[in-house]
């Protein structure tokens, strides 16, 4: 009898992201909010790495979904394309058709491989680099809320 695979959450998707990135040495930050907007509360993407660079600093959004359920409900999505250069859907295999979403969004597939004992990224379609403007807002708040000093 084979053994169930350990159960799959957001943190530990998170996790996995943030290994990927850190062995490029990103800076990466867990729910990160990105501001308010028209005196609506602010809104969390769930993960955001960012390349150390001074010339092209490129930022990649996450936001992972663990059902089926939170990914058709969520209609925040679209507005965190403006504070990333490149975004992408994060889910379990299959819960999520490449077809499903615009051309520019990438999809990650987590994937459980039983000889490893582990669950690993698989990138399914790569995001589009779009350029931005360096969005201040979103570093002034995670300097606020995360930077402890040294």
């Amino acid at each position: 009898m084979k053994d169930r695979p350990p159960k799959l959450t957001a943190g530990k998707i998170a996790r996995l992201l943030r290994d990927k990135h850190w062995q490029y040495d990103h800076i990466c930050v867990k729910e990160c909010g990105v501001g308010c907007r028209n005196g609506e509360p602010g809104r969390r993407l769930d993960f955001l790495a960012m390349k150390r660079s001074h010339t092209s600093p490129t930022l990649f959004g996450y936001e992972i979904k663990i059902n089926r359920q939170d990914f058709t409900n969520d209609a925040k999505w679209e507005d965190y394309l403006e504070y990333c250069n490149c975004f992408y859907f994060v889910c379990p295999d299959d819960l999520i058709d490449p077809d499903e979403l615009p051309s520019e969004v990438g999809l990650i597939y987590v994937t459980y491989v039983e000889k490893w004992g582990k669950f690993r990224l698989e990138k399914v379609r790569d995001a589009v680099h779009r350029p931005i403007e360096p969005p201040v807002g979103l570093f002034v708040s995670i300097l606020i809320n995360r930077f402890k000093g040294d």
